[in-house]
């Protein structure tokens, strides 16, 4: 390994692309398994989910990866989620409807706090935890009717009911 010029400790080398796959398939085992839990936490039998963890660490997984590997990790999530959405019974067009809508709001929160906050977040100012609140509720609110209002206008009203 190099030294530093100023420290006899060696450099600390970038994650390797074996590392990256390695960890990508971590996040792929835990992704699918928040993704069933979510779904069991859907409110009586209507499918809505007031909370879905498995959004949130797509957003930190995102966070943690260099730009470079979000396209990678963005298939892989939208891959999981919809392969969940099959098994548990929902039509292809709802299962890949509602991923899409669900990649596309980890994408845009996360380019939304790296754009403000820059790209090394470690969300210990206050700006920063603001931001991620406001990302998450208003770009989920924004995401959500629109994947909604998609949805009831291909498909109408009885799946609206049934999201």
């Amino acid at each position: 390994m190099p030294l530093r010029s100023n420290s006899l400790r060696p450099a600390e080398a970038p994650p390797s692309d074996r590392w990256m796959l390695l960890a990508i398939g971590g996040f792929a085992l835990a992704y699918f398994a928040l993704h069933q839990v979510s779904y069991r936490l859907a409110v009586t039998d209507s499918r809505l989910h007031a909370i879905w963890p498995a959004g949130g660490v797509s957003l930190a997984a995102l966070l943690l990866l260099p730009r470079r590997h979000w396209p990678g990790m963005l298939a892989c999530i939208f891959g999981i989620g919809s392969t969940t959405g099959l098994i548990e019974g929902k039509p292809v067009p709802v299962a890949i409807g509602f991923m899409a809508a669900n990649v596309a709001e980890s994408a845009a929160a996360a380019w939304l706090l790296c754009r403000v906050c820059g790209p090394e977040i470690k969300f210990d100012r206050v700006r920063q935890v603001l931001l991620l609140v406001l990302a998450a509720a208003a770009l989920n609110a924004a995401f959500a009717f629109v994947g909604g209002g998609i949805a009831a206008w291909l498909y109408g009203d009885a799946l609206v009911l049934s999201w």
